[in-house]
């Protein structure tokens, strides 16, 4: 009865996207993809990351003589973006800025960005893609975490759903679904934090092996995230269900 429980929760949980407990990562895949065209009348664009129906991001280029810049814009001050690899977590990235800007993007570009709310953080990403041949720049898709600090990861569209990139996939859980021990196999593993739902770590454990445990009996039932880091700065992030 308890497992049945158990699986039966963890089923409403991804119906309803943990919405009534703990906020939702919003997601939005634009269809067409909107895009900038030198040649056209779309000379700037601006968008609203954080779905509070206020703009947030300035997509525009500048021509200087022969040359053509694209740039991304941060419209609001608490605004900022980074270059990002899919699969990555990103309040770990580093450099952030206000502007970006670049010549001819080209392939799919894969952006962080973060608002600061008084020293609170809430993350997103977002895709970009370029045709440098018609000098288009298209806004694939975004999405937004409303939860403060979560430990986002580029690609994730769900709280239930983070799609990694196969090389950053370097660990694996088990058991999963746990009762209460966690243990984390791998490589020249170095830390494992698990995080609830709102982003708090509530265990953690460090070494230099090939795996790392973590006791989580005494946490309520519920889905947890599991943040790896290994000797080389490699970083995954895994879900494990607490029965």
């Amino acid at each position: 009865m308890k497992t049945q429980f158990a699986i039966m929760t963890a089923l409403l949980m991804t119906v309803f996207g943990l919405k009534a407990q703990t906020g939702e990562i919003l997601f939005n895949d634009l269809d067409p993809d909107p895009y900038l065209h030198p040649n056209l009348t779309h000379e700037e664009m601006c968008f609203d990351l954080d779905f509070d129906s206020i703009p947030d991001l300035r997509m525009h280029y500048y021509i200087q003589s022969v040359s053509l810049s694209f740039y991304m814009t941060a419209i609001q001050d608490n605004l900022s973006l980074c270059r990002i690899n899919n699969g990555d977590t990103i309040p770990n990235a580093e450099d952030w800025r206000h502007e970006w800007n670049f010549v001819n993007p080209d392939n799919y570009e894969y952006w962080g960005f973060r608002f600061d709310e008084s020293g609170n953080y809430y993350y997103g990403w977002l895709r970009t893609y370029g045709n440098p041949t018609e000098r288009n720049w298209y806004l694939d898709m975004f999405a937004f975490c409303t939860i403060q600090d979560y430990p986002i990861v580029c690609g994730q569209t769900s709280l239930l759903g983070v799609e990694e990139a196969e090389d950053k996939t370097f660990a694996t859980i088990h058991p999963n679904p746990t009762t209460g021990l966690v243990t984390v196999a791998g490589e020249n593993l170095k830390q494992a934090e698990i995080l609830n739902t709102l982003g708090q770590v509530v265990a953690t454990a460090q070494g230099n092996g090939h795996s790392l445990t973590m006791d989580i009996g005494h946490l309520p039932a519920s889905i947890y995230f599991v943040s790896i880091t290994d000797e080389t700065g490699r970083k995954c992030v895994r879900k494990v269900v607490k029965e």
